[in-house]
């Protein structure tokens, strides 16, 4: 078996837990097979993942990993924060809950179709002198924070039901919905964090891949 597959990753398991079930499950014989996925999702997110198995497909992982737009459906919870930005951190009530108008309003300032600068969560991959910027927040090293340039193409605002804002983004590979919930919040002048995420979409130049396509393991 060799390819480019699509799979519904579930929430609590992190991508690379996701591939080794994946192993076990395909039961590889050959224990050097090459398997990379495009795009890591956190563990308490869902969604899409592209799995390549074997070395010639693997090469082909940098186009989902570059140059590529995802489509992203989130919930954000106004009112509490996380030490995370997410639901695997430490939660605290903490801030008002902005009404529906002020939300609109406050969104209409983030830049579509043009690059800006984001600030990755502390908790996150980025390495920091070959080191994931989470491996330093865990042990409680100062580091400064990783920013990276990335655009939000398109959103649309689904649901408003205090205090959970239902949203949908589309945005550029490297774009992290935490830092968004995040700097949301900020502008809104109290404190939010990401309660779900799901992956439904990756759009490269050459094709559009859709959660409603892949398999569940």
């Amino acid at each position: 078996m060799e390819g480019i597959f699509l799979f519904n990753k579930p929430k609590n398991i992190t991508s690379a837990h996701f591939l080794n079930r994946l192993k076990h499950t395909l039961s590889f014989s050959d224990s050097k097979k090459k398997i990379g996925h495009g795009g890591t999702l956190d563990r308490f997110a869902e969604g899409l993942l592209i799995v390549a198995v074997g070395r010639e497909f693997t090469k082909k992982l940098s186009l989902f990993l570059k140059n590529s737009k995802k489509e992203y459906l989130a919930e954000i919870e106004f009112g509490k924060s996380s030490s995370t930005l997410d639901p695997d951190g430490i939660i605290k009530i903490s801030g008002r809950l902005p009404k529906k108008n002020e939300i609109i309003e406050i969104l209409k300032s983030f830049p579509l179709n043009i690059p800006f600068f984001q600030t990755a969560p502390l908790y996150s991959a980025k390495k920091i002198s070959g080191r994931r910027a989470s491996d330093f927040a865990r042990e409680n090293i100062k580091t400064e924070a990783k920013k990276t340039e990335v655009i939000l193409y398109d959103f649309s605002v689904l649901k408003y039901s205090p205090p959970v804002l239902k949203i949908r983004l589309l945005v550029s590979s490297g774009f992290y919905v935490r830092s968004f919930a995040r700097d949301l919040a900020k502008k809104l002048k109290t404190s939010a964090y990401l309660k779900s995420l799901t992956r439904a979409k990756i759009i490269t130049p050459e094709k559009e891949y859709n959660l409603k396509d892949a398999k569940n393991l």
